[in-house]
């Protein structure tokens, strides 16, 4: 079923008023002007409508429509159970709401399937390459983000020995890298998502935009929800990309090495390292 977009002016309420539908040539400062009808009366244009289904040039009210002499009705149906994908569904419905009707008394119809196909067309020529391209970027930041943690936590051996020395348990440990690297990846999806809302606008525009597509005016922009995914779950995919790495490196450190000079022996100086002697060797 057509939906109709008032998008300058008001609908046309009494006799002598018209809606137009889009044109190039038609502004929203051409409300007012007077159009001819061929053998009809003189409309005035009261407002600038636009359908997807191009069905109608123009609206008018009800009682204007006899002075027009029209020569044909069009009738816009909704079908309690039109979510199918197959055309087959609908002729079918359709032919029971026909049925009775003289052969010639249907003269065209047209599937909200159809239009649906023919809207999409711009967007799903585009739809393969950004999903592609978007998933190959987030198995790179995971790639990235887990390089980068695990040297990090590698160079950082030191300030986790004085974190434990304090008392901290690994998965204390764990939480403060966590919250160290969370911090920047916050910030960095907040600045992401503004700088994506205004890289997205001018192609949006160019791809949702015109006759075909069904945008003519207004503005077009990212959905709300998809921010919100961007805000909660990018940090979240960048918090799991990190958590495996520091629980790996920060849960088990490193077995540090300590020397202590052993007391003089016969025969000259003797030196024994802890860790040495853990794995079995002496060292004189």
């Amino acid at each position: 079923m057509d939906r109709l977009d008032l998008w300058a002016g008001r609908w046309a309420t009494r006799p002598g008023e018209v809606v137009l539908n889009r044109d190039p040539d038609w502004t929203a400062d051409d409300l007012g002007k007077k159009i001819h009808v061929p053998s009809g009366p003189a409309l005035t244009v009261v407002g600038f409508a636009f359908d997807l289904s191009h069905t109608a040039d123009a609206w008018v009210a009800p009682g204007q429509i006899a002075d027009l002499n029209p020569t044909a009705t069009q009738m816009l149906l909704r079908f309690t159970d039109a979510s199918t994908s197959s055309e087959e569904r609908l002729r079918a419905q359709l032919g029971t709401v026909t049925e009775g009707f003289p052969a010639d008394a249907l003269t065209a119809s047209r599937s909200y399937l159809t239009l649906k196909e023919q809207v999409g067309s711009s967007a799903r020529a585009y739809s393969p390459y950004l999903m592609a391209f978007g998933i190959l970027g987030i198995a790179v930041a995971v790639l990235i983000i887990a390089n980068v943690v695990s040297g990090a936590v590698i160079s950082g051996f030191r300030h986790i020995g004085v974190l434990k020395a304090l008392g901290f348990t690994p998965g204390q440990v764990v939480a403060v890298h966590l919250t160290m690297i969370s911090v920047p990846a916050v910030l960095g999806c907040a600045l992401g998502t503004v700088v994506g809302n205004l890289l997205a606008r001018p192609f949006f525009g160019f791809v949702f935009s015109g006759p075909q597509a069904g945008v003519l005016h207004g503005d077009v922009s990212v959905a709300a929800w998809v921010n919100a995914v961007a805000l909660l779950g990018m940090p979240a995919v960048c918090v799991l990309a990190a958590l495996a790495p520091a629980i790996r490196r920060t849960g088990c450190p490193r077995r540090g090495r300590s020397v202590r000079a052993a007391p003089r022996a016969q025969g000259g100086h003797s030196a024994s390292s802890a860790g040495s002697r853990a794995a079995g060797c002496r060292v004189r």
